[in-house]
């Protein structure tokens, strides 16, 4: 199961990246990337693949800034921070 969950993860990030290569309207571009990026970031989960999950989320919170959705960018941050403490339950102290 988590393999499957790894796999369709590695395919909805490698849809959202060619669609931000690809030719699109600017906005529905980074639109249609970040709910693809939202799906793979959500595969990763299930198959507890936490820093991959967080590598997405942060990949996804880059969409939402260029559509200027602070709101949105700011959760995709805290989900890729939430992932990351997943792995890394004691934290890392940044200085």
């Amino acid at each position: 199961m988590a393999s499957e969950q790894i796999a369709r993860g590695e395919e909805f990030e490698k849809k959202a990246e060619k669609k931000i290569n690809g030719w699109a309207l600017f906005s529905s571009k980074y639109e249609d990337a970040a709910d693809l990026y939202e799906k793979s970031a959500n595969s990763f989960k299930l198959a507890k693949a936490w820093d991959r999950a967080a590598a997405v989320y942060i990949k996804l919170a880059g969409c939402h800034i260029k559509l200027d959705s602070k709101h949105e960018a700011a959760s995709a941050y805290v989900d890729a921070a939430n992932s990351y403490k997943k792995t890394s339950p004691k934290g890392y102290c940044l200085s």
